[in-house]
């Protein structure tokens, strides 16, 4: 019998920034690659570090478009990821509003950070990620059709709308014998 492993890195004990690994056999895949919100240099810090490595992630799931469940997408893809980011048609429809104007955010705080070197002594050179960032990233998105059965590697995956915001979805991977249910919110 294969085992799953799921960890969390964002929105355990917390409500921000949802990032989950999920594991089975060879496949490694991202739920959600949510940015942490709140205060500007502890936010900061937070979004800086995955606590993985990006190169290692075979696929993102996507179960909406709220900046904490998309946001880190750009960064994601900037420091080495290459695969899929699964989401629904409306959410790819509205993830470049979301990541854009997430992009010109993290452009305006690394500017802020550099006007206040007593804030971050490490004042930081670049944003998080830029516009350039968005675009490779949404060169990675995959769309699939709610309720109907698709597969990645070795998952077994249905989406269903989860009504929470437009293109909001939850996702039941099957694995072997046993299933998980992401539903984000």
């Amino acid at each position: 019998m294969s085992k799953i492993k799921l960890s969390s890195y964002g929105a355990a004990e917390e409500v921000t920034g949802s990032k989950h690994l999920l594991e089975y056999q060879t496949t490694r895949v991202l739920l959600d690659c949510g940015m942490f919100q709140g205060r500007r240099l502890p936010s900061y810090m937070k979004n800086q570090e995955f606590g993985f490595d990006p190169t290692t992630i075979d696929a993102v799931f996507l179960s909406h478009v709220h900046i904490d469940h998309c946001g880190l997408l750009p960064r994601l893809t900037k420091l080495g990821f290459k695969g899929p980011i699964f989401c629904s048609e409306a959410s790819a429809e509205l993830l470049p509003i979301m990541l854009y104007d997430s992009a010109r955010i993290q452009e305006g705080d690394r500017l802020y950070f550099q006007k206040h070197p007593e804030i971050l002594s490490d004042t930081p050179n670049e944003s998080l990620y830029d516009e350039d960032d968005v675009e490779q990233c949404l060169r990675q998105i995959q769309t699939f059709k709610l309720e109907e059965n698709f597969e990645f590697q070795d998952l077994k995956i249905k989406a269903y709308s989860s009504g929470h915001v437009i293109g909001s979805v939850l996702f039941q991977f099957q694995m072997g014998h046993k299933s998980l249910i992401f539903s984000g919110d």
